[in-house]
């Protein structure tokens, strides 16, 4: 048991915790994946391993869905992002999947391959 008293903290237990919670992320960084599967009921997102199940929007809610370059730097940013725009799941690139929802709120998620998704919808189209 570490007891710390006060204007008693040893540098030393400060940087290895540092370095421990740095190991961790880095240790965990690759294993950080997000899913988009487009099925005939709607989209299914997963971000593991923050969500261990695939979150469902069904084609029924979504009023328009369309690949979009955004600015990823005035629009959302990077990672899970909730903001005036909707929100995001954002990991790298500038090309994701719009989705706008009847309700009028909108959701954008990366893509790496906008080339294969425009096909996708439009044989869904």
């Amino acid at each position: 048991i570490l007891i710390i008293q006060k204007g008693n903290i040893n540098p030393l237990i400060i940087l290895l915790s540092i370095v421990g919670l740095i190991c961790i992320g880095v240790g965990l960084f690759p294993s950080f994946t997000l899913t988009t599967q487009i099925r005939s009921d709607g989209i299914y997102l997963r971000f593991f391993p923050m969500q261990l199940s695939f979150t469902k929007y069904l084609w029924e809610d979504v009023e328009e869905v369309y690949v979009k370059k955004y600015d990823t730097i005035g629009e959302y940013g990077f990672g899970i992002k909730s903001g005036p725009f909707g929100t995001g799941y954002l990991f790298g690139g500038n090309t994701g999947l719009q989705l706008i929802f009847k309700n009028g709120t909108r959701l954008i998620v990366t893509t790496r391959k906008p080339v294969e998704l425009e096909k996708i919808l439009g044989t869904l189209r």
